[in-house]
């Protein structure tokens, strides 16, 4: 039986099942100005099919959730399920438009051990979505908590690179179709199969629909980035770390983008309060990387081999990443206040002229932060944003407070921006970017 809580944003009641074994907890209309919890967000656009995957938390006791939402101006039909094993299944829920749910999928759902598994979510709809996935422990007084903003299958690719930190990495690869092959080349230090492999080495391993693949790092001291994942057709890969310290320590996930999708300008600015580390990993060799901070000389550094990566510690200060290939950046939110976070950090890129998001029904204060290219004229709920400038460089960002409820940006052309969310509650804290769609897919000729 799949638990659902239902949240409604515009209507008083607005969801519906076919199956009278599905438990559904209407919730009253969200009141503007109660503060925010998570945002789910995404760039409007034809969207319906998500392969979803938990990665390991650290300790037993946990609460799983996904949050679906429908932007559309039209009522959807949605189904969720996991593997016949699993007795995790529902069809024809209907969802209508800008209203969403809550789903609980069960604890076993999270996969623990090392190696293939059956514990992957398959969710569809008639309609685009947003799908948000949140791992918590419910530990006491110190949770650990992560969340992901799900990418849907039309932006999935064959070639991912992982980023984690150097604590407890993980790396998870979760199928949607029967016979997938998936090659992993390992940079760092990990066992499959009883088998001890180092950087350089390679397995492959073919998966069915459903079927998942842990992959954990050998020692608390050993990163994962840069293996890279090939598949011969998509998959959803997750990676992160069970649990890492900076500071304070946290579970950390988010979904990987494919090669195809990265990009060669990222603009970054951390949250309130915060100063962060940025994670460079490249897909293609002789990737020239220059990085440059307000106030600071610009850096410059080369990443020779394809998943060669860089990590800097830029304190709080905005910078502005130029490469000569694409790579992907990470960004590594910590702070004296609440838990480290891993983010990542879309590149600044054109996209719809309106991107609809959502903030859910959690007492997390939200910030959004927005960066965006001059000459951009952009509202939030209609009222027109007044970005800071950037000194020295041609973008401008902004960090806002955010509230319970939908939330839309409109630009007076197609947009240019890059945005995530940040959010925290007490000592736990949450980030993932709002941009669940990949707009256009390039692959980079070499």
């Amino acid at each position: 039986m799949i638990m659902l809580s239902i949240h409604i944003l515009k209507r008083q009641s607005g969801c519906r099942s076919s199956s009278s074994a599905i438990k559904m907890v209407p919730l009253k209309k969200f009141v503007l100005g109660f503060c925010a919890a998570m945002v789910l967000a995404l760039e409007v656009c034809q969207c319906s099919r998500f392969i979803v995957g938990f990665m390991k938390n650290k300790k037993a006791t946990k609460a799983l959730s996904i949050y679906i939402f429908n932007p559309s101006q039209e009522q959807s039909s949605i189904s969720i399920r996991g593997h016949e094993e699993m007795t995790f299944s529902e069809s024809g829920i209907n969802v209508w438009a800008m209203t969403g749910f809550q789903v609980l999928p069960p604890q076993n759902f999270e996969v623990t051990e090392a190696g293939r598994s059956r514990k992957g979510i398959l969710i569809e709809s008639n309609h685009e979505l947003v799908v948000i996935g949140v791992n918590r422990i419910n530990n006491g007084s110190y949770p650990y908590m992560a969340s992901f903003l799900a990418i849907p299958v039309e932006s999935l690719g064959l070639s991912y690179f992982a980023v984690t930190a150097r604590d407890r990495a993980e790396i998870l690869i979760v199928a949607g179709y029967a016979n997938t092959t998936v090659t992993v080349k390992v940079n760092g230090m990990l066992s499959h199969e009883g088998t001890t492999f180092q950087t350089g080495g390679s397995f492959t391993s073919t998966l069915n629909e459903f079927d998942t693949l842990l992959l954990l790092g050998r020692s608390t001291d050993n990163s994962l980035t840069g293996t890279h994942v090939t598949s011969n057709t998509v998959v959803s890969v997750y990676s992160g770390n069970k649990y890492m310290s900076i500071g304070s320590s946290n579970h950390m996930v988010q979904q990987l983008v494919p090669v195809q999708a990265w990009r060669s300008l990222h603009v970054t600015v951390p949250p309130t309060a915060t100063t962060y580390e940025l994670m460079f990993v490249a897909a293609y060799p002789n990737t020239s990387v220059r990085v440059t901070c307000v106030h600071e000389s610009p850096i410059g550094f080369m990443l020779n081999v394809a998943g060669s990566s860089t990590s800097m510690y830029l304190e709080d200060a905005p910078c502005v990443t130029v490469s000569s290939k694409p790579v992907s950046v990470t960004m590594f939110v910590r702070s004296q206040l609440f838990d480290p976070v891993m983010i990542r950090i879309q590149p600044l890129q054109t996209q719809s002229h309106k991107i609809v998001f959502l903030v859910k029904p959690d007492d997390i204060d939200a910030e959004l932060v927005l960066v965006s290219a001059a000459g951009n004229e952009i509202s939030l709920d209609d009222i027109n944003l007044v970005l800071k400038p950037i000194p020295g460089t041609k973008y401008r960002f902004l960090i806002v407070s955010v509230i319970i409820g939908s939330h839309i940006i409109n630009c007076s052309q197609r947009c240019q921006i890059s945005a995530y969310i940040h959010g925290h509650h007490g000592m736990e804290a949450t980030g993932y970017p709002i941009h669940a769609i990949v707009s256009t897919l390039y692959i980079w000729l070499e």
